[in-house]
């Protein structure tokens, strides 16, 4: 039988866990406050840097959503031949940057200070906002630089994976579900928010102002652009004023555990993962687990690898989904309703902007709800309601979209005839679908959209929190940039998939492939429920499971 040293206490046989199961709350103490916090009253300094980070979560989810209203009519601008296909590349480009360096930021801020990822890719966001906003002024290769920009936002926005490796070093156990809960919803608040700061650049049209020797333009579709770019330098000035990193994993208390609970969650988490490792020694002073060469969590706590990945899975799959509203709500709606480029960004910026008043309500309510509702049960619920939205979203009715205006001279017998002043409307010729699939009613569309909201914003919520707890108390940044780099690539997926499919096969299959992937992620969810814990569940399943086969064994 192994045995752990445990400083100051007498070696304990496994068969005293028999116990260790049994009322294991009383046996945790409130995690000790870092001693730099007791004596120089620096809480709020890292309150402050906690929500700088949660800032720079906003900016990158807003850098990312904040041209959706508008990107398809800016398009249509540079390029006289744009389609929703090569829409489609355009908004998947900043997601594949994105999925590119998410893990290698991650992994970075394992090592190295925070503030130099956090400062570099801010730079580079900017840079590739302000490329964005003068894509216009490349004529001919115009198309091409909105997808290198695009590109470039999405290098600078894989500190999404800093942003949540440090919120779980930067606080206290008591405070991480608050913590990363918050960031979830800025994440989620800044994708739906960006859309809504649209409206800011509606008074200025498509002309908007020019300055010819700088070839700059300043319009509706250039102006998130900007603005993207301006909250990127505010954030670096915050960032290099006002943030100082905290690493309390180190320097405090996690747990205080009995000294039968103690052995049991040691070789729960270590012997079992370690067989060949060194006697463990728990010091009396800090509780800390040391195998007497490196105090690194990483290598100490085992955590439920299949649950971790399960989520990452399930993350990829709602995100592939939300690629719908990221790419096809303002071609959609020229499409159904004959709205020009300027009336379909506005009502989408719109509909954003009430959208996001939606996205706060609905991160209020989930979390009061989480008081008496389990967290997998809201998981489960927020996906129920993404299929309820898509479902809504399905063509009914006899009436058909409106129809493109095309040029009477070229139009065959028995096609819409119309005058030749405007394009407007489904341009049947290329989409096939225009003149036999139904129409999506206008209130479908805002129901829809209204249904599908709260619960992406539950299930997303959830889904980072549970990662978090799941992971339990060791560096995270690794793991938070595969599951950053999951989403991201959801995101790349999705409006490459989705697009092609509505261009070729109409709304109808594209919202059915929807509801098939989103039910694909409902069944992963229910077949791995229970396996879907807290850190701390799984050593406690792993002790008594230990326990009963010692038992067993005697």
């Amino acid at each position: 039988m192994r045995k752990a040293r445990i400083s100051g206490y007498a070696p304990i046989n496994a068969d005293e866990c028999d116990y260790a199961d049994q009322n294991v709350e009383d046996d945790h103490e409130e995690p000790v406050v870092a001693k730099d916090e007791k004596e120089n009253g620096d809480r709020y300094r890292r309150y402050l840097s906690i929500a700088i980070m949660m800032f720079s979560m906003l900016v990158s989810s807003i850098g990312f959503s904040i041209i959706f209203g508008s990107v398809w009519p800016y398009y249509q601008e540079i390029d006289d031949s744009a389609t929703e296909s090569f829409l489609g590349f355009i908004v998947a480009a900043f997601s594949f940057g994105q999925l590119l360096t998410s893990p290698l930021i991650g992994m970075w801020s394992n090592y190295r200070p925070v503030k130099e990822p956090l400062i570099i890719t801010l730079i580079v966001s900017t840079a590739g906002n302000l490329l964005y906003s003068y894509a216009e002024a490349f004529e001919d290769g115009g198309k091409w630089i909105l997808i290198i920009s695009r590109f470039i936002m999405g290098l600078g926005a894989g500190n999404v994976a800093l942003a949540r490796s440090y919120m779980s070093s930067a606080t206290l156990e008591t405070e991480r579900n608050t913590a990363m809960s918050l960031l979830a919803s800025m994440q989620a608040l800044g994708f739906i928010l960006g859309p809504a700061l649209g409206l800011l650049f509606q008074p200025l049209g498509e002309d908007g102002l020019k300055w010819s020797a700088i070839k700059l333009y300043f319009n509706l579709y250039t102006g998130p652009g900007f603005l993207g770019a301006l909250l990127s330098i505010i954030n670096i000035l915050m960032v290099v004023f006002f943030f100082k990193e905290y690493n309390l994993q180190g320097i405090k208390k996690r747990i205080r555990l009995s000294r039968v609970w103690r052995y049991c969650f040691v070789k729960c988490v270590y012997m079992e993962s370690s067989p060949e490792s060194k006697p463990l020694i728990l010091n009396d002073d800090n509780d800390d687990i040391d195998d007497g060469e490196t105090s690194n969590p990483s290598t100490v706590h085992k955590y439920d690898y299949v649950a971790a990945y399960v989520l990452i899975v399930v993350f990829f799959l709602i995100l592939v989904v939300f690629a719908v509203l990221d790419t096809l709500l303002t071609p959609m709606a020229e499409d159904e309703y004959g709205w020009n480029g300027d009336k379909s960004t506005f009502v989408v910026n719109l509909l954003s902007a009430f959208n996001s008043v939606i996205s706060i309500a609905s991160f209020m309510s989930t979390r009061f709800i989480l008081k008496w509702v389990s967290e997998r049960v809201i998981f489960i619920a927020g996906l129920i309601l993404m299929i309820v939205g898509t479902v809504v979203w399905l063509p009914v009715g006899a009436d058909k979209p409106d129809i493109e205006l095309t040029d009477i001279h070229d139009s065959a017998a028995g096609e819409p005839l119309v005058n030749t002043t405007s394009k407007l409307g489904c341009d049947y010729r290329s989409q096939s679908w225009c003149l036999d699939q139904p129409k999506i009613y206008l209130f479908q569309y805002i129901i829809g959209l209204y249904i599908l909201t709260p619960g992406y914003c539950a299930s997303s919520l959830i889904c980072y929190t549970m990662f978090s707890k799941v992971l339990g108390p060791r560096p995270q940044g690794l793991m938070m940039g595969l599951i950053s780099a999951a989403g991201s690539a959801g995101r790349t997926a999705g409006p490459l998939l989705l697009a092609n499919v509505y261009y070729k096969a109409g709304p109808r299959t594209t919202f059915l492939m929807c509801i098939g992937i989103i039910i694909l992620a409902l069944a992963i969810l229910i077949i791995f429920y229970r396996r879907i814990v807290p850190h701390s569940v799984y050593c406690q399943r792993k002790a008594v499971k230990f326990r009963s086969d010692s038992v067993t064994n005697t």
